[in-house]
């Protein structure tokens, strides 16, 4: 899954990268369009990020626990049910 997000961050970035370039070369309000997009795109970004850390932070949580269930034991119990 982590891997999922960062190939969307990384082709979040290069469509950021090139906006930006044809957003420099654009005039009038298709240049404020493209910047607007532009701000819209790093947002969605940063959501991402966001959901990356949190994805982190779970699968932390839950390591934490099968390391408790194995250190008291309790391992065979939780697979039975």
């Amino acid at each position: 899954m982590q891997k999922g997000f960062k190939v969307l961050q990384d082709s979040i970035s290069v469509s950021i990268d090139n906006l930006k370039f044809v957003a420099e070369n654009t005039t009038g309000n298709n240049g404020l369009l493209l910047n607007s997009v532009i701000d819209t795109l790093q947002a969605q970004k940063k959501v991402i990020e966001y959901l990356s850390n949190c994805l982190d932070t779970e699968n932390g949580i839950k390591n934490r626990c099968f390391d408790f269930l194995c250190k008291k034991g309790l391992m065979n119990e939780f697979y039975s049910k």
